[in-house]
């Protein structure tokens, strides 16, 4: 499921009074526990989870941090090309495209309704003009807001210490793949730097006084979760299907005049396998294959594959069926390291504070008598028939030479993966290619999932992938929140003492200090910190 990332407001079916902050507070999409659960961590710093199924708690109002792209597009207004995030087409205006930010800045005509499409493999869904919708205010993490550090931070003393406060200047973008996740924050010590805000999920930030970002057409965003309508065209292709083109050269070339063309690099796909990673609006086919080049083909040249089940050969260490794989390309660019991402490193000496990238890409090498390409590895491992969803557990493979070439063009290999070689983890994400995002040892990887194999939640042993994995990963994301110092609030410090069940100190807090037992510090009450982390004594 695709979503980690996304910045969301409440929904249709929010139920939850304040703990969002408010109507138009912004939160960040930190993880899906299932496909019908997903936790968010509020700009403000309260995290919990949300329905995302039957029941909609949330609407999507910018998907971009997520890496969601519309290949093909131009914002008509802003020109951002791609389009990343939700994309705007005019009905009225056929050949006219608007991103969100435009959207909501009531760009083009307010009389003209407009498609919404979610990502490139939602049907259309035709929105009210906007002149008749109502607006909302959006607040969080915007230019203007103060903000100290958050859940996920990992910049040392950059803020010049704990609690110390600063005001973001700009939203920018943390990777060219994931625009607007990242806020630059000028702190009251005069350092500067880039800060993660939904890159991956992660919050390095928390505001302490809001910003405000513009208004936005509260009806007109998707609910996180809702079914999208995947869209199929000519013999029934979808995203994820293995196609192939067997018909002679020149019959392809005439069927692509108006369907993206045709150029002599394009005859590696002759006979060719590749994975179906996008269906455009002319319902043309954007096909990924091994090499790593994308191509847009006319649907009518194209075959689907079958797919039969099939092992590796011994040199990749003994002959074992695979995990399900449809996909043959990298998803969104390089590998990520949560824990080793560049990101608000120390400022550069021309004082520019931007971020470098925080990818980290590696060829891996064919060490170990491995004597075959990433082609032939790949050719020998079609997909078979397994089903992988969000939230499932999964072991990495432990052959550590096999790792490094089924990683090849699906997130690469890195020498900090070693570590996770064996180890048993939880699928965050699923690109459109079925590569993997999995939360494992405490960072996150993107991995080939014929590099993995499911595993039963019983069968997780002491690892902390049982049954109440959900509830114990969202108890470690609270107990972040509540284990910073003191900073003499006696509220805060009521709500941090119940978290961690000393009942003696709250006792004296309340009888002595003056502790309102129903305030409220990181949108938590001291009761509700102390049943979210397991302390009934309290």
């Amino acid at each position: 499921m695709e979503g980690v990332g996304c910045r969301v407001v409440r929904g249709p079916d929010w139920k939850w009074g304040k703990q969002d902050g408010g109507e138009g507070h912004v939160g960040t999409v930190r993880s899906f526990e299932s496909p019908e659960e997903v936790v968010v961590v509020w700009d403000h710093g309260t995290a919990a989870n949300y329905r995302c199924a039957m029941a909609y708690d949330l609407r999507i109002f910018d998907s971009a941090p997520a890496g969601i792209k519309h290949d093909g597009t131009i914002c008509e207004v802003c020109r951002m090309q791609p389009i990343y995030g939700i994309r705007w087409k005019c009905v009225e205006c056929p050949t006219l495209d608007l991103c969100s930010v435009c959207y909501h800045n009531d760009k083009h005509q307010l009389r003209h309704r407009f498609y919404r499409i979610s990502n490139p493999a939602s049907e259309r869904v035709m929105m009210e003009p906007r002149r008749k919708s109502k607006k909302i205010m959006c607040k969080g993490i915007f230019p203007g807001a103060r903000v100290v550090r958050g859940v996920d931070w990992q910049w040392e003393e950059q803020d010049g210490g704990m609690n110390r406060r600063g005001k973001i200047t700009e939203i920018q973008d943390w990777s060219a793949s994931s625009p607007r996740s990242a806020a630059y924050v000028l702190w009251d010590n005069g350092a500067k730097n880039l800060y993660r805000v939904g890159f991956e999920g992660m919050s390095d930030l928390n505001v302490i006084a809001d910003g405000k970002g513009g208004t936005f057409y509260r009806d007109h965003l998707p609910m996180l979760g809702e079914p999208l309508g995947p869209r199929s065209v000519m013999g029934g292709i979808t995203i994820g299907d293995q196609v192939t083109i067997d018909l002679d050269t020149e019959i392809v070339q005439s069927f692509q005049h108006g369907h993206g063309g045709w150029t002599d690099g394009m005859l590696e796909c002759l006979g060719t396998s590749g994975t179906v990673v996008g269906i455009d609006e002319d319902n043309d086919i954007v096909v990924n294959y091994p090499s790593g080049n994308r191509w847009t083909f006319n649907p009518a040249v194209l075959t689907r594959v079958r797919a039969f089940p099939s092992v590796l050969p011994n040199s990749l260490g003994g002959r074992s069926a695979l995990p399900n794989a449809t996909g043959l390309g990298p998803p969104l660019a390089g590998v990520t390291n949560e824990q080793g991402a560049v990101g608000g490193a120390p400022p550069s000496s021309a004082g520019s504070g931007a971020a470098a990238s925080s990818s980290v890409s590696q060829s891996g090498g064919g060490g170990g008598g491995v004597n075959f390409t990433p082609q032939a590895a790949a050719a020998a491992a079609p997909p078979v028939a397994q089903s992988l969803q969000v939230g499932d557990l999964v072991q990495i493979c432990p052959d550590v030479e096999r790792v490094k070439v089924l990683q090849r063009g699906h997130g690469e290999w890195a020498a900090a993966m070693m570590p996770t070689l064996g180890k048993i983890g939880r699928i965050q994400q699923i690109y459109h290619d079925n590569d993997l995002k999995i939360d494992v040892c405490g960072t996150s990887w993107t991995y080939n999932p014929h590099a993995v194999t499911k595993v039963s939640p019983d069968g997780a042993g002491g690892g902390g992938g049982g049954v109440n994995a959900s509830s114990e990963r969202l108890s470690a994301l609270l107990k972040k929140l509540f284990e910073t110092p003191i900073t003499g609030d006696v509220t805060e410090e009521l709500v941090k003492c119940a978290a961690n069940g000393d009942c003696a100190r709250m006792e004296e807090l309340l009888l002595h200090h003056g502790a309102h037992v129903d305030g409220f510090f990181a949108g938590h009450t001291a009761l509700q910190a102390a049943s979210q982390n397991g302390h009934l004594e309290v």
